[in-house]
């Protein structure tokens, strides 16, 4: 049995997946925080290339270290997903089309997420949240609280009980924004279109597709 480990954050342990799927599967080994771990397993659970998730590194069989990714000269310019294809020579572009499936909740919904990491000071948030009322029935904030702040006096914060249940929702909105984040690690696994910005110096979230609006 093909066995996978992962320390880092939720983010790139979503980005690390195609990888694991182009290796045929198998144990996912990760290293989250017990909060977060609770959250994101039922969605890692969910996706049929991953047999069982475990916290921790007690490794047997075949054992591939994801973390290789991080050796890389180009940790900030290439996109995070071809970073852990390439530390295992895989040549693989299916991963463009989504690796996440999930049952959409189709809405009229639009979502949007903010965070403090990876912040483009010149994007004006306030702009695109109102973009998003003129097109969308309602517009939500997904997030923590201390990012919903700066935002609460603009729209109402949906609290998601697992990141499952944000890619459901994801899946079937009308339109999707924010920033370099777990929130967009999942919007890019589900292979659909969003809009996003992009902090200064890091492209490794931007796929330059027809389905990527920059903001």
């Amino acid at each position: 049995m093909n066995n996978f480990y992962h320390s880092g954050a939720t983010g790139d342990v979503i980005y690390a997946m195609p990888t694991i799927k182009a290796l045929g599967g198998g144990i996912f080994n990760v290293n989250l925080p017990d909060d977060l771990y609770n959250t994101v397993l039922p969605l890692l659970e969910s996706q049929e290339y991953i047999h069982e998730v475990k916290k921790g590194r007690e490794l047997s069989g075949t054992v591939y270290d994801l973390d290789k990714f991080r050796n890389n000269d180009h940790l900030h310019l290439t996109h995070l997903v071809q970073l852990h294809l390439q530390s295992f020579q895989i040549i693989d572009e299916t991963w463009k089309q989504g690796w996440l499936k999930v049952m959409p909740i189709i809405t009229d919904y639009s979502f949007i997420n903010v965070t403090e990491r990876y912040r483009n000071d010149y994007t004006d948030w306030v702009a695109e949240i109102n973009f998003l009322k003129d097109n969308s029935d309602k517009v939500y904030f997904i997030g923590f609280e201390s990012q919903y702040e700066p935002y609460k006096h603009l729209i109402e914060r949906y609290e998601i009980r697992d990141y499952l249940e944000l890619a459901q929702l994801l899946a079937g909105a009308k339109y999707v924004s924010g920033n370099q984040s777990s929130f967009m690690a999942v919007v890019q696994g589900l292979g659909r279109d969003y809009r996003m910005s992009q902090a200064a110096g890091h492209t490794n979230c931007t796929q330059f597709l027809p389905k990527e609006t920059l903001i």
